[in-house]
């Protein structure tokens, strides 16, 4: 464990005892390569205390258990990180890391997810990459009849208005 990385295990410990009078044990590990598990939203570390051979599991990647909303990061193969105990001997939760390769945040029926592959934006059934997509694909479906040269409301103008209508209940 790096210098900084001891103090802030420190002050966290710290603030932690201050407030339930128990020790809060930090450990420094690394993230065993394929195993984060996105679905139980859990992963092996190497912590500083196992044996080379005996890795501990399932560390939960955020930690409150059985949240719907907030924020997960997902830790990428061998990084380092620090690990607390939560809810007693041998639960464990990640609180620092050293290296991600993806975040979810999640509020309500609202996703935001960012990966080295880009953003997605989700509300409900609602995504905003589709949205984008729509309205490029109406734009490029554009017609407009005129007798005398001069352009009138586009043809597809119920089209513009749907998506719109998405696009702010999307962005609030």
């Amino acid at each position: 464990m790096s210098q900084v990385e001891q103090q802030i295990a420190h002050k966290i410990q710290e603030i932690a005892s201050a407030s339930t009078n128990r020790k809060v044990n930090i450990f420094s590990g690394s993230v065993v390569a394929g195993s984060v598990n996105t679905s139980e939203l859990t992963c092996t570390v190497l912590l500083s205390i196992d044996d080379i051979k005996s890795p501990t599991e399932c560390i939960l990647l955020n930690s409150v258990t059985n949240s719907v909303d907030g924020l997960v990061l997902y830790p990428a193969d061998n990084s380092n990180v620090l690990v607390a105990e939560v809810d007693g001997p041998g639960k464990y939760a990640i609180i620092r890391y050293g290296e991600i390769t993806k975040a979810i945040t999640t509020i309500g029926n609202t996703v935001f997810t960012i990966s080295n592959s880009g953003y997605k934006i989700e509300r409900g059934s609602i995504n905003l990459t589709t949205i984008m997509r729509n309205i490029l694909n109406h734009i490029m479906a554009i017609t407009v009849t005129t007798s005398t040269g001069t352009s009138s409301v586009p043809v597809n103008i119920s089209s513009f208005t749907s998506d719109l209508t998405d696009l702010n209940n999307l962005l609030v």
